[in-house]
Parts: structure tokens; C-alpha cells; sequence
């Protein structure tokens, strides 16, 4: 009799945590947001998370769209065109009725300067950012005045 109790409990216990677990949360990665600037006349790569098999629809207001499915674990990833330096705009990402706007996105290029402030250490941490994002390709170092991609 008690181990019938206790399946009883073990089963309305379980079901109760199943039912209070939260629908994934439709997100982009934390290295994009508002106020970022993305390379010119090439593409970008987003990511973040969602529902697993939901579509994902990226839509920049300069004209550049692409819609993409969520894999395995929920991830997604799409590349989207980028146009010459100089525009501004932003980026809507919906997820069925789950919207995501990037604002103030400008076309352009970022500059790092090192010196005392700016160590290794910060360097190759911006770095794995970069690769996080898939972005490794477009990231530049300038060495003594000589421009070298990083692979």
C-alpha cells in the first residue's frame, strides 16, 4: 500500500514540475543588440535560441531578409545581407509572436585601439566573442601599422 502512495506522489509530483517548466524563450545571442555596428557589402551572422523546429525571420530595414528553422536544442543561425558603409537602421527578428528589434545598427567599421588599458587578457576575450558569433572571419588586428586577419 505505501509503495502505491508513494508512486502516486512520485507521479503527481512530476507532473506538476513538467507543467510548470517555462516554453522556451525566443533570444538572440548577447553579443548582438542595439546600438551594434556590422561590416559593410557582406553578410552578418546572427544566433540565438528558440523553440525547437519554430522559423526564424530576420528583416533589416535597408531591404535584406532570410528566414531560417530552429535546429536541434532550439539554436538558430542566419546570415543577412549587408549594405555599403554609412546606413543605419535596424533589424526585426520574430518568432512567431515573439519580436525582437535591434536598433540603431549602423554599416560600418570598429576600431580597437590597444595600449596600456587595453591587454591581451581583453583582446583575446573580444576574440572569442567574435568566434562565438561565427564572425571570426571579419575579425582584423592591426600590428605595427600592418592590417592581418585573424584565422
Amino acid at each position: 500500500m505505501w509503495t502505491r502512495l508513494a508512486a502516486s506522489i512520485s507521479l503527481l509530483c512530476s507532473s506538476a514540475l513538467l507543467a510548470q517548466q517555462p516554453a522556451p524563450t525566443f533570444r538572440v545571442h548577447a553579443l548582438f543588440g542595439d546600438h551594434m555596428v556590422v561590416p559593410p557589402n557582406t553578410t552578418v551572422t546572427l544566433r540565438g535560441d528558440g523553440a525547437t523546429g519554430a522559423m526564424v525571420r530576420a528583416r533589416a530595414s535597408w531591404g535584406a531578409e532570410t528566414t531560417v528553422t530552429t535546429g536541434a536544442g532550439g539554436r538558430w543561425l542566419c546570415r543577412l545581407a549587408t549594405p555599403a558603409r554609412g546606413t543605419k537602421g535596424e533589424i526585426v527578428l520574430t518568432n512567431g509572436d515573439a519580436t525582437l528589434t535591434l536598433r540603431d545598427v549602423l554599416v560600418g567599421d570598429v576600431w580597437l585601439a590597444s595600449g596600456r588599458c587595453f591587454t591581451a587578457e581583453d583582446a583575446i576575450r573580444t576574440l572569442r566573442l567574435a568566434r562565438e558569433a561565427g564572425g571570426w572571419d571579419l575579425v582584423k588586428l592591426e600590428v605595427l601599422g600592418e592590417a592581418r586577419t585573424l584565422y
